[in-house]
């Protein structure tokens, strides 16, 4: 219910939430049409849009920092990187995970059942 809604008040801490609208169909609720969930990537306090393959180039092997900020960027579509198949959203939205490809340079790897392209 938008009354109860706290997304607008709180929206950087439901951000961080955003992967549970792909895995298990949760959506945040708002009574403002511009207050909603925005897609992972997308800076909150900018209007400029930084892509993931920005985040994550081959700079990440040789700088630390980019490699952190990298790695946190990642990790807001975690549930793509899970080890465990049972709680990977990687089946369900192959699509929406495959837009974080780049985080292969920073170690995380795809769970799948089938070999990943």
């Amino acid at each position: 219910e938008p009354a109860l809604s706290c997304y607008k008040m709180e929206r950087e801490w439901c951000d961080e939430y955003e992967a549970c609208t792909h895995h298990v169909g949760m959506a945040f609720t708002t009574s403002a049409s511009s207050a909603k969930a925005t897609p992972s990537g997308t800076p909150t306090t900018t209007t400029k849009t930084i892509s993931i393959n920005d985040l994550c180039n081959q700079d990440v092997l040789t700088n630390k920092r980019q490699h952190s900020i990298c790695l946190e960027e990642c990790s807001k579509r975690s549930c793509c990187f899970e080890d465990e198949p049972a709680l990977s959203c990687y089946e369900e939205d192959k699509e929406w995970c495959r837009q974080y490809q780049a985080c292969t340079l920073v170690g995380m790897t795809f769970t799948t059942s089938t070999p990943v392209v």
